[in-house]
This record gives C-alpha cells, structure tokens and sequence, in this order.
C-alpha cells in the first residue's frame, strides 16, 4: 500500500509540474523546485533504479515540509544492502499484485 501512495504523489508532482509549463506556452518557465543535492550515491552499476525509488520513498514520507534544508545537506549519503534490499521486496509486493499484465 505504501508503494501505491509513493507513485500517486509522484505522478500527481509529474502533473502540477506539466501543468505550470502549460500555463505559458512558448515560455521555458524554471521550475518552481530546488535541486536536492544529497541524493545518495550508489555503490554499483546496477541498483541505481533502487537508489532513485529509494530516494524518492524517503522524501515522499518525510513529515518535514522543509525539505530543502534536509534533503540538500545530505552529501556522500549511501544505503545499506538492507536498505535497498527493502525497496526491491516492496517493488516485488507491488508488481506480483499484476500477475497476468
């Protein structure tokens, strides 16, 4: 269920930021949002999709609205094998939900 409220609230992000770019057409507005720069760095050169769902797990559920001062101080962050072994389990949860898609 978790996984199911992390990919609403970011296709409804996908769509506000669709929709303020709408707004003026001809016009390349900068997006309302600030680069993060505490994004983790990963270890390997296969688990970059579980960093970025990982990633984006920890902000959408972060009850702290002032997420540029926390998520942009992070630096040289990493996640555990454990930490990303979760992710893979709650992706797997999801998407045997869909066994004949």
């Amino acid at each position: 269920m978790k996984m199911l409220t992390i990919i609403f609230s970011v296709g409804s992000s996908i769509k506000m930021y669709k929709g303020l770019l709408k707004k003026q057409p001809g016009k390349k507005k900068a997006s309302p949002w600030k680069p993060l720069l505490g994004a983790p760095i990963q270890k390997d050169d296969v688990s970059c999709g579980y960093y970025v769902m990982r990633y984006m797990k920890e902000i959408v559920e972060d009850n702290n609205i002032d997420l540029d001062k926390k998520w942009g101080t992070r630096a040289g962050l990493t996640y555990t094998a454990e930490e990303i072994d979760e992710i893979r389990g709650e992706w797997a949860e999801h998407v045997l939900q869909f066994p004949d898609q």
